[in-house]
């Protein structure tokens, strides 16, 4: 699981020597976002890769600022949209093809959510500001009457509010369901409250993020290549 532990050496150092992408610009080069490429190529070999989602500790420990986090993306989101261009590479599991799916959408998403958040009033203040035309076409019998989906937007609303709220609830609900397990959290209560102030803190920090991934992406995208030493 990340750089904590690797079982079986030898079939990992015979499989996973990744070389560098062919081309030139900011796609090609030394893989920068290495995991998921060897756990997909270890399992072209024929092993079984899990995660070790039970492992007790750790000894990789989170950035201690904000900005030293952002660093980090920077080149976790130049190597994952590295990595889609492994996406057709033969042999490989399906559910390794989706991983480099995910990690492409998950810094792909900010600029479309900025886009989103760029549009959205673009086009009320058009709804708002404009006349409506009833009556498009000359001898026209029946009127063109404004259409409102308001269920659009529940639905969209719904779906991310599921994305990013049930896996905390679950998680959550997980460790409640096994008193040995929430105790090392404080307590069924203390837990419920993390899982509420980290929501909090998350929706703080995640039109930042974006910004910065939108950055991120459209740096890439227009070839300015990083170097990670």
């Amino acid at each position: 699981w990340g750089h904590n532990a690797i079982l079986r050496v030898a079939p990992f150092m015979r499989h996973c020597a990744l070389s560098k992408l062919p081309g030139k610009g900011s796609m090609s080069g030394e893989i920068l976002s290495h995991d998921f490429v060897e756990a997909a190529l270890m399992r072209r070999a024929g092993w079984s890769v899990w995660i070790a989602y039970d492992l007790p500790g750790s000894w990789e420990e989170m950035p201690p600022t904000l900005l030293d986090e952002l660093k980090r993306d920077r080149r976790w989101c130049q190597g994952n949209l590295m990595n889609f261009r492994l996406f057709l590479t033969r042999g490989l599991h399906p559910a390794h093809r989706a991983v480099f799916m995910t990690g492409v959408m998950a810094y792909l998403s900010a600029p479309l959510w900025f886009l989103f958040l760029g549009l959205s009033p673009a086009l009320l203040a058009v709804n708002v500001l404009s006349e409506p035309v009833y009556f498009s076409q000359p001898y026209q019998m029946f009127p063109n009457w404004p259409e409102w989906h308001p269920e659009w937007a529940a639905r969209l609303f719904g779906a991310t509010a599921t994305l990013l709220w049930l896996p905390k609830l679950l998680a959550a609900l997980l460790f409640i369901l096994k008193p040995s397990q929430w105790r090392g959290f404080g307590g069924p209560i203390r837990l419920l409250f993390s899982v509420v102030f980290e929501s909090l803190f998350s929706a703080a920090l995640a039109p930042i993020r974006m910004l910065f991934h939108a950055k991120f992406v459209t740096l890439g995208l227009l070839g300015v290549a990083i170097s990670w030493k």
